[in-house]
């Protein structure tokens, strides 16, 4: 039986976050973490609310990994001098120590998943990516 697309897009995607997962678990962080830590780099001080529109998730899911972050020393939450209601959301140290680290693992990360795959096939691949992320918006 010949599998569909979504089935083969599926198998790749949980591929990807298997293999993912275990080098990021090195650099002490989980899924998603990389890239609220660089929306920080260029953003510190973001509130909570903001963060959830930069990287479309949930507040819930925002609080729980801004909460997991916190009790693992890569930010730091401080309320807002202006509106005392707002917490504003900072990187330490630790976060900003790891940034290269970060550009390394996907870099290396993105060489591998596209090992043997030319560049007209991964400008292919990117539109397709595109088209299916606006059909999913």
């Amino acid at each position: 039986m010949e599998e569909n697309l979504i089935s083969n897009y599926l198998k790749v995607a949980n591929r990807t976050f298997k293999k993912l997962d275990e080098e990021l678990i090195k650099l002490g962080l989980y899924r998603g973490q990389p890239s609220l830590i660089m929306v920080l780099y260029n953003n510190e001080g973001t509130t909570q609310k903001d963060l959830c529109e930069k990287l479309s998730v949930t507040p819930a899911t925002m609080t729980k990994m801004v909460n997991r972050m916190e009790k693992t020393g890569f930010i730091i939450k401080k309320t807002d001098t202006e509106d005392l209601r707002v917490s504003r959301i900072y990187l330490t140290q630790k976060a900003k120590d790891i940034k290269q680290d970060i550009f390394r693992l996907f870099k290396s990360f993105d060489e591998q998943c596209f090992l043997n795959i030319d560049e007209n096939e991964r400008d292919i691949f990117r539109n397709v990516l595109a088209k299916i992320v606006k059909n999913l918006s």
